[in-house]
């Protein structure tokens, strides 16, 4: 079998996973959503840390697998959107 054949069997399962997520509802665009609309907050108080958010709820910590196991004890089921905030300084373009 082919590299290029596996990869896109690969993909394919991947694809299978993921219609499957959000057709249950374990996956939640608003979650993301959520992210976006409060970024400059979390910039603001919480840079470095990692969140995750999930059905609504958020939690932060230390590192990724913190946030990920805080926030599998609070909400089951439902895949959390996880990532590390930014700090101010990073964000800041030199032109």
């Amino acid at each position: 079998m082919s590299s290029a054949v596996r990869w896109h069997q690969g993909i394919e399962k991947y694809l299978l996973v993921l219609l499957y997520l959000i057709c249950m509802k374990k996956f939640s665009l608003k979650d993301d959503q959520w992210i976006r609309k409060n970024f400059e907050k979390l910039v603001e108080k919480h840079p470095g840390k990692y969140i995750a958010v999930a059905a609504g709820k958020f939690v932060l910590g230390k590192t990724r697998q913190e946030a990920e196991e805080k926030i599998t004890q609070k909400v089951r089921n439902i895949l959390p959107s996880v990532l590390q905030i930014p700090h101010k300084e990073s964000l800041i373009c030199a032109l």
